[in-house]
């Protein structure tokens, strides 16, 4: 066999052990990364509709979608000559963060996700009003369990207990979502190959991770063996982290956000924006030697792990030439867009578990 046979069939061998294993409801799509958001496209009732991906929510919502010709004429006879079929109920929900929002409830007649055509199956939410909003949809991410996402109740006309039916339901249910930044790829497949399997506590409309400690490491030629707690004192406090890919910062404990910025000499504190600031963006080489952020998970086998997410990671360009920590304190825990652009992220709906290929230890 010549060398060239060989490298073909090496390079075949590397390119099928680092993606996932698609199954026979797999479907497989480009993915765009902006801003640290994720998005998708597809074609509902004949109109290119890009999606911002967000599993930090359970609700599928149109937002300024040009589905109708504006939002007053998004009428009854309108949908249902031309667009889908209007279900004639209202809701009413909150957006993460506590925002309200109302719209009408509706059907699309046709969706086309990747190679499948969905017929009378996709519903989706239109929204009344879209002053507060960034992007023209939201695809939502709901929980496992419901096998459907929740309507909540505007009126007296639906009960607010019910729920109605997602697209997914027609490409053989929830299965894997999978989330691939290197190859641009977002897919449903039946099966993840990762280098670290967390389960995810789905009590909430979010998924969540435990994490046991939050640490630093600063010589990155040590690896492991330089890592540091973030913790002031050896209490370390365990606490639950939203895996929202709708979201672009990290949010973790003051005191360990805190911690990390005194380990980058060109931030500071931000009062106005509610950020770490960079006096002036890094340089390629300097987003290179930036600290890793470490987190400490137990897997499915109970057994300790570490999912490092690059210094070079959580610098954000919210402006041009005007660069962001992407890391901010809270009191509660979210896992934002920076988590995801280290490798390849599979979240198991039906066995809630996250797998990961990426910076793991």
């Amino acid at each position: 066999m010549s060398l060239l046979n060989l490298l073909s069939i090496f390079f075949w061998l590397l390119q099928v052990s680092s993606s996932a294993s698609l199954g026979k409801t797999a479907i497989t799509l480009p993915l765009t990364d902006e801003d640290f958001y994720l998005s998708i496209s597809f074609l509902l009732n004949n109109k290119n509709i890009s999606f911002l991906l967000d599993s930090g929510s359970s609700d599928t919502w149109v937002f300024d979608s040009n589905l109708c010709e504006d939002a007053n004429d998004c009428s009854s006879n309108y949908l249902s000559s031309n667009l889908g079929r209007n279900t004639g109920y209202s809701f009413q929900t909150e957006y993460f963060g506590g925002q309200s929002v109302v719209g009408e409830l509706y059907i699309a007649s046709e969706a086309k996700f990747g190679s499948k055509d969905l017929t009378n199956q996709f519903y989706y939410g239109y929204i009344n009003d879209t002053e507060n909003f960034i992007t023209s949809a939201l695809f939502g991410i709901g929980q496992s369990k419901m096998q459907s996402q929740k309507l909540y109740s505007y009126d007296n006309s639906y009960p607010s207990n019910k729920s109605y039916p997602t697209f997914l339901q027609d490409i053989g249910g929830r299965n894997t979502f999978l989330i691939d930044l290197p190859n641009n790829q977002f897919d449903i497949s039946t099966h993840v190959d990762g280098d670290l399997t967390v389960n995810l506590n789905t009590a909430s409309h979010y998924y969540q991770i435990n994490i046991t400690d939050v640490g630093i490491i600063t010589n990155l030629k040590k690896n492991n063996g330089d890592l540091k707690s973030l913790y002031d004192y050896d209490y370390k406090t365990s606490f639950k982290a939203n895996m929202d890919t709708g979201s672009s910062v990290i949010q973790l404990p003051a005191e360990v956000v805190n911690n990390y910025a005194e380990h980058i000499n060109s931030v500071y504190w931000d009062g106005i924006q509610q950020s770490f600031m960079f006096e002036n963006c890094p340089t390629t080489q300097a987003k290179k030697n930036l600290p890793y952020l470490v987190l400490t998970v137990t897997n499915s086998k109970e057994k300790q792990k570490y999912m490092k997410i690059r210094g070079r990671d959580l610098v954000v360009e919210v402006e041009e030439n005007v660069c962001a920590l992407a890391l901010s304190p809270s009191n509660f825990g979210v896992l934002g867009i920076p988590l995801f652009r280290s490798g390849t992220v599979g979240i198991d709906l039906d066995h809630e578990v996250i797998t990961w290929k990426g910076l793991v230890r």
